[in-house]
């Protein structure tokens, strides 16, 4: 989503967008993209393709291991034949500049080699880090690993989406240099208006798996039913992908008999639950920058979050919401007890939150400071 509105909002003669053909584009092409944008797909296999046929064979215990020993011996190979390949690919171009959009660090592969391929196509590099990153994941490769990051601190200015991923990058890759943060934004959209029934409702916007955390908040909403709140529901929207995960969570719900108060709706549109609801929740363990709180900033929601990534600078405190250590069930009851027995405050903290967002994360903010980055 954010890749989609940087590149429709720069304003420039032409923009080459490179897509793997294996990625999921429902997000980036939602909308309509204008004219001067042209899409090329390239079709090299990804480590992710490659890890996940690994996994397919964890049933044959000896094929299995085979893989994953061919899968790590084969990619940085693979990674060398990528920037050999890219480097051709962008030569043929008339380019200017290089934006890499990369989920993580190291994230996609590509994003690195294209990165490296680019300043070799003597294009001026921006290397754009969204998530949390990862230490080397092999020992046996550390250098080869530091030579790349080093490579790309050389070569390209270095854009994280928020203050923390960037002081993680620094603590647990090899990088020196200044790290430019700029903030993800979204649309600006109409404030809500509260009109509270009996019930208070809950939500949470995330894809279910375990670093999402949602049977957090089963164990939150059984301490919640003991102590006698009843009067509030849970709407948990996104798609399941682990099915492992999915299961351990209804059998949980199953058993302390919460299926009445925290209801699965699977991968929908959310727009809906933002407007029916009062309180956003998010129980990450690890996050980049959100962009769900941002929505619920967006309009007005106040938001109780377990302190992950990005989320600490979204959210003020006692502000427009409040910050929860991982795992500490018992100060998120507190949290939640707090709204369910002050419910103006719902409105108050939803107010702060969305002149929070208004004045930091707004889309025209984020597309602001990058055209000043890259184009002068």
């Amino acid at each position: 989503m954010v890749a989609h509105d940087i590149i429709a909002n720069i304003n420039a003669k032409k923009i080459y967008l490179f897509v793997n053909k294996s990625n999921d584009t429902s997000n980036l092409l939602k909308d309509e993209l204008p004219s001067n944008i042209e899409i090329i797909y390239y079709g090299l296999i990804t480590t992710a393709e490659l890890g996940s046929f690994s996994n397919s064979k964890k049933h044959i215990f000896t094929i299995y291991i085979l893989l994953k020993v061919f899968n790590l011996l084969f990619l940085y190979p693979l990674i060398i034949f990528s920037i050999v390949y890219f480097y051709f690919k962008f030569k043929r171009l008339d380019a200017k500049y290089f934006i890499s959009n990369n989920g993580g660090y190291p994230g996609g592969e590509y994003c690195r080699s294209a990165t490296i391929s680019a300043y070799f196509a003597s294009l001026k590099c921006f290397h754009i880090i969204h998530s949390a990153a990862s230490l080397p994941r092999f020992k046996l490769f550390i250098m080869l690993e530091y030579f790349i990051d080093m490579m790309i601190d050389k070569i390209a200015t270095v854009i994280c989406v928020s203050k923390h991923n960037a002081n993680i990058l620094k603590d647990n890759r090899n990088f020196k240099q200044e790290i430019t943060v700029i903030y993800n934004g979204i649309k600006l959209n109409e404030q809500k208006k509260y009109n509270f029934s009996e019930k208070v409702k809950l939500l949470n916007v995330a894809s279910l798996y375990s670093l999402k955390n949602q049977i957090f908040f089963v164990e939150v909403f059984n301490k919640l039913v003991h102590l006698g709140y009843t009067n509030l529901e849970l709407h948990l929207v996104g798609k399941s992908i682990d099915e492992q995960y999915l299961l351990r969570l209804k059998n949980l719900l199953q058993q302390y008999n919460l299926e009445n108060y925290i209801i699965l709706h699977g991968f929908t549109n959310p727009s809906q639950y933002y407007n029916d609801c009062d309180i956003f929740l998010l129980s990450s363990k690890i996050e980049g920058f959100p962009i769900v709180t941002l929505e619920a900033m967006s309009i007005g929601m106040p938001i109780i979050s377990t302190k992950a990534g990005g989320s600490i600078e979204q959210i003020i405190d006692g502000f427009n919401g409040f910050l929860v250590e991982q795992g500490d069930i018992d100060c998120f009851v507190e949290k939640i007890i707090f709204f369910l027995d002050n419910k103006d405050q719902i409105k108050f903290f939803g107010e702060n939150g969305y002149n929070l967002f208004n004045k930091n994360f707004t889309i025209k903010q984020m597309i602001n400071r990058y055209k000043s980055l890259i184009l002068g």
